[in-house]
């Protein structure tokens, strides 16, 4: 009988499933104990012929992947320009500046120099220009708020005299009284009014102030005509 091959040997291993030992004799010619010696562990010799041949690593691709892995694994800080905030522009706000120090004088009494002061504006920036817009006009906001409430303690108090005498209570020169403690009046009212600005800030616009004035005033006129009115005896029946 002749010498089985290797290939002879591993196309009877894999019929050997579905065919008999009988069909597997007559097809290769080969006798029942030869097939049944050729089993699996006879490819193990042969292994090798088995196994795909190993390559060398691909360096460039390994180098990519590790520059890949680190990259994931640490932050990239990308350095980037700070955001450009919008600057306002300057001229309209040194405009309004100069029309507060012109029209309300008074109020601004840190301005003792025009010509600086005007000078000075041209050194600032615009948001220094803004933030010194801001206090100038909350400052006048709060000084005329301080003269209303002390117009209206005023009007009042010279209401107050007149209730007073026609109750026949000697009320006389009420007014007059704290008229003459004016300065301690108005650090009052300035004090009063730098609380109170937040709360009053519709208050003190200029039309309120306005229909205030007018109907203080009003009030005024009227309590003053009717004093002048009264007879004599009237006025000082209570002395």
């Amino acid at each position: 009988m002749p010498k089985l091959d290797d290939a002879t040997r591993d196309a009877i291993l894999q019929e050997k499933s579905n065919l008999t030992n009988k069909q597997l004799q007559d097809k290769y010619g080969v006798s029942r104990s030869t097939i049944q010696r050729i089993k699996l562990p006879d490819l193990e010799s042969r292994v090798s012929e088995f196994t795909a041949e190993s390559r060398a690593p691909d360096t460039a691709k390994q180098d990519f992947a590790e520059k890949f892995v680190k990259t994931l694994q640490h932050e990239v800080t990308i350095p980037t320009a700070p955001l450009a905030l919008p600057q306002p522009d300057r001229q309209p706000i040194i405009q309004k500046i100069l029309m507060n120090a012109d029209s309300f004088p008074a109020h601004y009494s840190f301005i003792t120099d025009r010509t600086a002061f005007v000078t000075s504006l041209s050194e600032k920036s615009a948001l220094q220009l803004q933030d010194l817009l801001t206090t100038m006009e909350r400052t006048r906001a709060a000084g005329n708020l301080a003269a209303q409430m002390k117009q209206v303690f005023l009007v009042g108090s010279r209401a107050a005299e007149t209730l007073g005498a026609r109750l026949r209570l000697k009320t006389q020169g009420l007014a007059d009284a704290l008229l003459q403690q004016q300065q301690e009046l108005d650090y009052i009212f300035k004090e009063l009014a730098l609380n109170y600005s937040d709360t009053f800030t519709k208050a003190s616009s200029p039309e309120i102030r306005l229909a205030t004035l007018f109907g203080m005033t009003l009030l005024q006129v009227d309590t003053r005509n009717r004093i002048r009115e009264m007879k004599p005896e009237e006025k000082y029946d209570d002395l």
